[in-house]
């Protein structure tokens, strides 16, 4: 092996992965997933804000830091019992057949970390949505958030 390789290899064993990319949502339903993103930066209005008990996040699809649609925002705030979903809204312009998520049906069904910089959420909501020009249904929807990716 010649010196490159050993000095890339220790110092890939001397340093181990840490995540420090940008906050994500998977979004899940009807068999499709959509990941969005969340940055703070600056110059723009932050997307990440905890505020006390409470941890508002606003996903986007973002595109040289500008956010696109769609657009999920939440927030998130912790009680003695565990983490509830206090508000929760989900938009896609484009599709005038999005399902409306509501904080009533969504809940918190796992919840780790210890700090804003390693929190993880996985929600599950019942959303209403639009089956046919008349129709509707209840569609089950998974959300999964992490506040830090690799």
């Amino acid at each position: 092996m010649n010196l490159l390789k050993i000095l890339a290899l220790s110092l890939v064993l001397a340093h181990p992965a840490h995540a420090d990319g940008p906050a994500l949502a998977f979004i899940t339903m009807q068999g499709r997933t959509l990941t969005l993103t969340a940055q703070n930066a600056p110059f723009a209005p932050p997307m990440i804000v905890q505020d006390g008990a409470a941890v508002h996040l606003a996903f986007a699809d973002l595109h040289l830091r500008f956010p696109l649609p769609p657009f999920l925002d939440v927030t998130l705030t912790e009680h003695v019992d565990g983490w509830r979903v206090t508000s929760l809204h989900f938009s896609r312009p484009e599709d005038l057949a999005t399902p409306i998520l509501t904080p009533e049906t969504a809940q918190v069904i796992e919840a780790s970390g210890n700090d804003i910089n390693d929190l993880h959420f996985v929600i599950e909501v019942d959303a209403l949505a639009q089956t046919a020009p008349t129709g509707t249904a209840i569609i089950p929807v998974r959300i999964e958030i992490t506040l830090t990716s690799p």
